[in-house]
């Protein structure tokens, strides 16, 4: 939740240069099936049939009276599949009532990390590491690749209201990514910064 370092440091980190943020108490389940659009159109309050292969939206889940129980962020990765990511509210209650008469799967992806790269030199940080054009990838778009040799997905976004980036990494990579990141970002001012800032 926090730092020794002050958060007001931490946020100006963002501003002004890039803060690395760990997120992975978001939570990812992954669905498929062949009814796996019909699916979330049924549980979610957006046409994801609108939103292209490569690309995400944040939508949400009501209960029947239309009281807000979660809010969603759902990734189209394409044929089919798709991963929501969400904190702490009901979507994972919902799901199985939802998917009763749906051709479809969701299972919780607990081997993801997810670690964000927040502020207005997270491009030239992660840039040289990956083969990806981060440059042209626009906001809410994501893609496989690798980052410093290791396959991730990477996503621009996040909550600072500075450009950023989210790497989904493996578990067993998520610490040499977290300290390459740093490595990098040292000489543009980077720093871990804490859901305080």
């Amino acid at each position: 939740q926090h730092y020794a370092t002050d958060p007001y440091v931490e946020t100006e980190a963002v501003r002004d240069a890039a803060g690395l943020i760990d997120v992975s108490a978001l939570k990812i389940i992954n669905i498929s099936g062949k009814d796996s659009l019909a699916f979330l159109n049924k549980l979610l309050t957006a046409d994801i049939a609108k939103i292209p292969a490569g690309r995400s939206m944040i939508s949400s889940i009501v209960n029947d009276e239309g009281g807000l129980i979660d809010d969603v962020l759902v990734y189209v990765d394409g044929d089919g599949a798709f991963r929501l990511s969400h904190g702490g509210g009901a979507l994972e209650e919902a799901l199985p009532v939802v998917a009763e008469g749906f051709e479809v799967t969701f299972a919780r992806d607990d081997d993801v990390h997810i670690l964000s790269l927040q502020g207005p030199k997270a491009l030239d940080i992660l840039a040289p590491h990956t083969p990806m054009d981060l440059a042209a990838l626009p906001y809410f778009g994501h893609g496989k690749t690798t980052l410093f040799g290791v396959p991730v997905s990477l996503a621009r976004g996040g909550y600072s209201a500075e450009r950023g980036y989210e790497v989904f990494c493996a578990a067993k990579d998520a610490v040499m990514l977290w300290d390459k990141i740093l490595e990098a970002g040292k000489p543009f001012g980077a720093m871990p910064v804490s859901w305080d800032c």
